[in-house]
């Protein structure tokens, strides 16, 4: 009987583990997302402002 409950407390915690596992795994690739959207901006304005300067 002690085996059992340990069993399944075991299989409760990995449970919580992998829920808080997907959802930084989600977060970070949120992240990922927001930095490269961010990265890409930055570029178009450099270009931008190198076609302005050189009066494109």
């Amino acid at each position: 009987m002690n085996a059992q409950r340990d069993r399944e407390k075991a299989e409760e915690e990995q449970g919580r583990f992998i829920e808080i596992r997907d959802a930084a795994l989600q977060a970070a690739k949120r992240e990922l997302i927001a930095a490269e959207l961010y990265a890409q901006k930055m570029v178009q304005e450099k270009q931008a402002k190198i076609l302005a300067t050189n009066g494109y």
